[in-house]
């Protein structure tokens, strides 16, 4: 059985990446034609974008349990991070140019969301 707080976390949870979906999914590309959204040379594929950011955000909300002093937090934020990179074997650079290629394509960004939902929903089902 899942305990008030952990459910109230993953409504939260749910909640930011719908938000997150939307405030991405307004954003346009240009009618020219012209790809003003060039692709980094070590782009992370987007299936493999779903994974590391079911990652991301089992740790943020892990960190917003945690509810320690700042700069443990920090500590603890830096940690996990680090984990992740290693985990996926990424550096954060390209996790992070891989994400703001991403976040210019919103019809991408919105597949990857929607494959991110089902993944965490996955996950709070089986904690249950």
């Amino acid at each position: 059985m899942m305990n008030i707080h952990a459910k109230s976390t993953n409504r939260f949870l749910i909640f930011s990446i719908g938000i997150f979906i939307l405030i991405f999914g307004f954003q346009c590309r240009t009618d020219s034609g012209e790809d003003r959204n060039p692709a980094p040379a070590d782009l992370i594929p987007a299936d493999s974008m779903v994974s590391i950011l079911v990652d991301v955000h089992l740790i943020e909300s892990s960190l917003k349990v945690i509810h320690t002093k700042k700069q443990d937090n920090e500590h603890y934020t830096d940690s996990y991070y680090q984990s992740l990179f290693e985990k996926h074997h990424i550096t954060r650079q390209q996790f992070v140019q891989s994400l703001d290629y991403y976040e210019r394509d919103a019809k991408t960004l919105e597949k990857i969301y929607e494959n991110v939902i089902i993944e965490l929903s996955k996950l709070e089902s089986q904690a249950r």
